[in-house]
This record gives C-alpha cells, sequence and structure tokens, in this order.
C-alpha cells in the first residue's frame, strides 16, 4: 500500500522523510519524544532527491530519525548508490551510518567495508575498520578511507595498497580517482611492477593506471633490472615507451657498468634509446678503476641495430686484416731472425742517404753499457701489436731482400664531415661479418652491450687517468668498441699529445688499445722545458700496452724532430728528418727510440746549435691548456 507521511511537524518540509511505499505500516507513540512509523515490506522513502529502500524500516517522527534493516539501498540523485544490510539515517543533518556488508558505487569504482559513515550534504563518505576500492582490473585497500562523490576522488589512509595487472602500490596515503583511474602520491610511495623487475621509491606524483602514464616528484628513485635513475622530477608513458628525468639526473647500468650524470634525459624504452642534455657526463667504469668520463652538450645512444636501417655504420672487419696480419707476421719473422742485429735494417737506410744524412747514426744506432740497442727489433714490435690490430702497408728493406706487407686499410672508413653526426656516411659492413649473426641470434642478443652506439654533440672531453681526449663530437660503437672523434679532435696520453682531421680509438675491455689518426695526423711528446718530439704524417697508427702508448707509425710525407737522451736523461741532441714512414717506440711512458724506413732525409743538430723554440713541424700547437686535468672539471662546466 502506499501512504503519505502524517506526521514530522517540527522539521522543515524540505527535510521531511516522505514514504513513497510499503506493504504494511503501524503507528507506536513511546513517549513525547519518541513516535515511530513502523514500515515493512517493499519500503521506499524519499528525503529531497534520495530515496531509500529497504526490507523493513522505523521512522522517528520527532527527531526524523530513519533506521532500515535488510537489503537497504540509498540511491542519491542517480549518481550514487549505497548497499548495505542496516542504515541509521539523521534526516536532519542528513548523516547516514551503514553496517554489515556495506557497499559503495558511482558507476565507476565500487567501495566495499564492514561500515560507512556518509554525509549527503558534502556527499562525503569515510570507513575506519578497513575496505577496498575495485575499479575495473585495478582493486585498493586500506584500514580508513574517504570517498568525495562530487570529485570522485577516494583517499586511502594506513596500509594502502594499490594492486594493478601490471604494478602492486604500496604506501601510507593514497588519493585516488575512481573516473581517471590517477592515482596520487603525497608520502612515502613504493610501486612494483608485476614481474619484480621494476620497483619505483617516491614520495610525490601520481599514477594514470588507465592510460599507464606517470608523474614523480622529489627525488624518485626507478630500479628497472640492471637500470637506476634518480632525478628531481620524472615522467614516463608506458603505451609509447617515452621518458623524461629532470634536475640532477643520475641514470646507472649495472650490466653494462655505464653511468649518466645530466640535468635532463630523456629515453625511449622501445627501442632501448636515451638524450642527454644539460652538462651530462657518461662514467664508463674499467675492471682495475680507471674509469673514463666523457663530457658533452649533448649525448645520445641506441641500439646499434636500429641505427643501421637509417645509416651505414663502419665495422673494423678484423678477419681480413688479421690474415694478413699472420701472413706479415710470419714473413718478417722469418727475415728478421735471419741476421744476428736487425741494426742493419737501420745502417742501410743510412748509407744510402751519406749526403743529406750528417750525425744521424750516432743517434739511432749508438750503444750503451746495460741498455737495449735502439734499433727497432721487428719480431719484438710485431708481437707487441693487438691480435685485433690492422697490419697497415708497408715496405721494409732487409739486405738484398724486400718484404711486402700487403695494405689492408681499406678495411678502415675514409674521413667524414664532421659537420654533423647525424649525416655521417660510413663504409658498408663486409658480409662476412653479418654472416657470424643468424637473425636468431641477434633477436636474443638485441639489447647486449656489442649492439649499442652513442654519439657525443659539441665540446666532447673525455678524461681517464691514462687517457684525455676532446674534439667537437664523438661516435662510439660497441661492436667494435671504437670512439671516433671529429672535428679538430685531441688525444692526450700522458707526456704525448695526438691530433688529426679525424681520430680513431679503439679499446679492448675499456681500455685503450689502438689509435688511428687519419689525415693532418700530428704527434707532440713534451721532454722538458720548451723541447717537442714531434711527428707529422699522413695517417698516424699507435698501439697501446696496458693502457699505456707502447708504439706509433706515421705514414705518408713523414716528418719528425727527435731529442736523444743518453741513459742519464740528459740531451746529446735533436734530429729534423723526413720519410715514408717514421716509427716511435715507447718505454715507460716516454718515447725512447725513432725508427726510419724509406727515403730517409734528415739532420742531427747539438743541442746548443738550434733555436729550440723555432724547432716546430708545421701546424706544431702545443694544446695542454685545453686538456681535462681531472674529471671534476667535466662536471663544473
Amino acid at each position: 500500500m502506499h501512504a503519505q507521511q502524517p506526521g514530522i511537524t517540527d522539521t522543515t518540509a524540505k527535510k521531511q522523510i516522505n514514504i513513497l511505499h510499503a506493504d504494511k505500516i503501524s503507528y507506536k507513540k513511546v513517549d513525547s519524544l519518541n513516535e515511530y512509523q513502523i514500515l515493512v515490506g517493499h519500503v521506499a522513502v524519499q528525503q529531497e532527491k534520495t530515496l531509500f529502500y529497504c526490507d523493513s524500516a522505523s521512522i522517528n517522527t520527532k527527531s526524523n530519525i530513519l533506521e532500515a534493516f535488510g537489503k537497504v539501498h540509498i540511491n542519491d540523485n542517480d549518481s550514487l548508490h549505497i548497499y548495505s544490510d542496516y542504515l541509521k539515517y539523521l534526516g536532519k543533518e542528513k548523516k547516514a551510518t551503514l553496517t554489515g556488508k556495506v557497499s559503495l558505487t558511482d558507476g565507476k569504482g565500487t567501495l566495499t567495508t564492514s561500515k560507512l559513515d556518509y554525509d549527503l550534504n558534502t556527499h562525503i563518505g569515510n570507513y575506519y575498520d578497513g575496505g577496498k576500492v575495485v575499479n575495473g582490473k585495478t582493486v585498493l585497500t586500506s584500514k580508513e578511507g574517504f570517498y568525495y562523490e562530487d570529485t570522485r576522488d577516494v583517499y586511502f589512509k594506513k596500509d594502502v595498497v594499490l594492486t594493478d595487472p601490471e604494478y602492486t602500490i604500496k604506501t601510507d596515503t593514497l588519493l585516488y580517482n575512481t573516473y581517471t583511474g590517477i592515482s596520487t602520491f603525497v608520502v612515502p610511495t613504493v610501486i612494483t611492477s608485476d614481474s619484480g623487475r621494476k620497483v619505483v621509491k617516491t614520495k610525490d606524483g601520481y599514477y594514470d593506471t588507465k592510460n599507464k602514464k606517470t608523474y614523480f616528484g622529489q627525488r624518485t628513485e626507478i630500479q628497472d633490472g640492471a637500470t637506476f635513475i634518480v632525478a628531481d622530477e620524472m615522467a614516463s608513458d608506458d603505451s609509447t615507451g617515452f621518458g623524461e628525468a629532470r634536475g640532477k639526473v643520475i641514470y646507472r647500468d649495472t650490466a653494462q657498468k655505464v653511468t649518466i650524470f645530466a640535468n635532463h634525459l630523456n629515453s625511449n624504452r622501445k627501442n632501448s634509446s636515451f638524450l642527454a642534455t644539460e652538462k651530462p657526463v657518461m662514467i664508463l667504469e674499467q675492471e682495475e678503476g680507471d674509469s673514463l668520463f666523457i663530457a658533452a652538450d649533448t649525448m645520445y645512444s641506441a641500439r646499434l641495430s636500429d641505427l643501421k636501417k637509417y645509416r651505414n655504420v663502419p665495422v673494423i672487419i678484423e678477419s681480413k686484416a688479421q690474415q694478413a696480419s699472420d701472413t706479415a707476421i710470419s714473413t718478417i719473422k722469418d727475415t728478421a731472425s735471419s741476421d744476428e742485429d736487425n741494426t742493419d735494417v737501420i745502417t742501410k737506410s743510412i748509407a744510402q742517404k751519406k749526403d743529406t744524412v750528417s750525425a744521424l747514426p750516432a743517434i739511432v744506432q749508438r750503444k750503451r753499457p746495460g741498455r737495449k740497442e735502439l734499433a727497432v727489433k721487428i719480431t719484438d714490435t710485431i708481437n707487441t701489436v693487438n691480435d685485433t690490430a690492422i697490419i697497415a702497408a708497408n715496405t721494409f728493406t732487409k739486405k738484398d731482400t724486400t718484404v711486402t706487407v700487403k695494405s689492408v686499410d681499406s678495411t678502415i672508413a675514409p674521413p667524414m664531415d664532421s659537420a654533423a653526426l647525424v649525416k655521417m656516411a660510413f663504409l658498408k659492413k663486409d658480409m662476412a661479418l653479418q654472416n657470424k649473426l643468424s637473425p636468431k641470434d641477434t633477436a636474443a642478443n638485441k639489447n647486449d652491450s656489442t649492439n649499442r652506439f652513442f654519439e657525443a654533440y659539441y665540446h666532447v672531453r673525455i678524461f681517464s687517468d691514462s687517457l684525455q681526449a676532446a674534439g667537437d663530437s664523438l661516435f662510439y660503437s660497441g661492436e667494435d668498441s671504437a670512439f671516433r672523434l671529429f672535428k679538430q679532435p685531441i688525444v692526450w696520453a700522458r707526456e704525448s699529445q695526438v691530433t688529426g682531421d679525424t681520430i680513431y680509438l679503439f679499446t679492448q675491455n675499456k681500455k685503450p688499445s689502438r689509435l688511428y689518426v687519419f689525415e693532418n695526423a700530428f704527434t707532440v711528446n713534451k721532454v722538458g722545458t720548451g723541447y717537442y718530439n714531434q711527428i707529422r704524417g699522413r695517417t698516424i697508427n699507435g698501439y697501446f700496452k696496458n693502457g699505456n702508448m707502447d708504439y706509433m707509425r706515421a705514414k705518408g710525407n713523414s716528418e719528425s724532430i727527435y731529442y736523444a737522451q743518453d741513459e742519464d736523461n740528459k740531451f746529446i741532441g735533436v734530429n729534423k728528418a723526413t720519410a715514408d714512414i717514421i716509427d716511435m717506440y715507447f718505454e715507460e711512458r716516454k718515447p725512447q727510440k725513432v725508427v726510419f724506413r724509406s727515403n730517409l732525409v734528415g739532420t742531427t743538430y747539438p743541442m746548443r746549435q738550434v733555436n729550440h723554440d723555432e724547432l716546430r713541424l708545421r701546424g706544431f700547437k702545443w694544446l695542454d691548456d685545453l686538456r681535462p686535468k681531472t674529471k671534476y672539471e667535466l662536471f663544473a662546466n
């Protein structure tokens, strides 16, 4: 039956609880303060735009209090629905207390708890005995919670856990919007991926569970497998793979032993690339502690296999070179061993140039007690060359025998335009190397260190304890472990300085193993105040041993100035000469001897008979002021 409520004269008509339907209605007066209407069966009552449904109810007409029992349902303006087993509703204050399997839904998310207080004036609900919100595949639990109907926000407190198919979030306080699916963090929070591989520690930010977008502030830390990143601010979009970090960024890859410092870092997870700007510094860790520091205006790195889709990348093919080197070494050893003293190599060259060389034999061939002969020993020299080194073209004259080593310089890329690395056009990769890896192997090693390249643009500077360098731009390939420096590059190794149009620095186990300079190659070695050993040629090849320069060869219209010293390191003369090939050998990081090969023309002068300030080859520059003195300089600028 339907009935209109006859009482409730002490409240305004606006807040009256009106009976819409009940199967049975009865009336009971307890005293002057308590008069009840008893409703049974399919009860429906209304206050303003709010509807109440239940199995049975009682209405105190004096205090305007509603108590509902069994299958309670509150419909607040068709925008919010609350269900429970029991309801006590204060009509004057418009406040409801619900208990027993409470469920609240706004059409997007569903809140369940054992007890809920809800204010229909402010449209705010709260629980204190534990609750859960389910929104699609996202589940949130906490001990306390506050629901704001107008904004669809749920404010969770104490032991908050958000479970998403891809992430789990644990915190003490969290704000979640059931419509947008955005979680906002205001206290220390830990986000863990479903696999456990990725862990985020933050104090501020948000996570958009629907669009997979995040923003973190206040020095957030992210550990993703072997990679670690921390920054003042970070944002990412998992759907596209793009990420951005700003403010004192530290990025570390423990697998590759690479660390990057920058103020701005953009990354793309899908192609494993990153772009670092605003004073970036990269650290390449070495096993023995001599880490390599690289600074530039801009740094970029990605997979080499992706780069090859758009560029022809040079790779130094060692297979052919090694075959040539094996033949050369075998032939040279046989020839060298046929003589008792390799000094004849130099002696015959000098004898053929008597008219143009004055005191050169005294410098080159002079023997001293307790000291190695200054003559070159070809067998020992060749044995010191790295196994992967490319043997350059050369002709050794030995008595009546001429040994020719076939040139394999064609495997090295020619000089490139250094105006823009993006436009670099390198030699095509040798097919033999491509056949080494099957498509399956290539996919398996997609993120291997050999499948990485690195570029640095403008004001490049490199520092390690054993080597420093500077230049306009740099390209590094993990496939051949070679640093390529462009546009006025400079490399310093102890007291030696090397310059040229382009410089390749090859490494093994992250240590320098070989240096190749082409076009206008020039090396300077400071041996005293105002005294500089100098070698100039079209190209220069240098080889390292244990990270220190061991041997250097200049080719193509080579020139040299060399200061000879005795066993007490006293200067005994200075030689100025030209030859097709000039070799310089080092001991204890210092030049110990110079050997001239083919078409030697030179003169040796006593120390006091020359102006040492003018004893300079064309293009000489001592650029020590550009040399990074410490690793800290790279962070300061």
